[in-house]
């Protein structure tokens, strides 16, 4: 019989801390606190997300399916943090 690939205690305590970190974002910096939050949550998801599919495209294909798989996705985020960079920060 197979564990479970998710451990209930560690979830629930990660999105604890989410929801502590968002509150305090909240009361610190009011809406603005909320969505950097949000969005700091967001890309630590999508990253874990994207590191576990190369490490097993890696394991269960080869190393040179896990560089290709990692290749589609660059166009879309070089041209994110273009716009990112162009409207927010410059």
């Amino acid at each position: 019989m197979l564990d479970r690939p998710i451990s209930v205690p560690a979830t629930f305590a990660l999105a604890g801390i989410l929801l502590v970190m968002t509150k305090g974002a909240a009361d610190s910096f009011g809406g603005g606190g909320v969505v950097a939050a949000s969005a700091v949550g967001g890309l630590a998801d999508a990253h874990s997300s994207l590191l576990t599919k190369l490490v097993l495209a890696a394991v269960a294909g080869s190393f040179r399916f896990a560089v290709t798989l990692a290749a589609w996705p660059a166009p879309p985020v070089a041209v994110t943090a273009a716009t990112v960079w162009v409207v927010l920060i410059r």
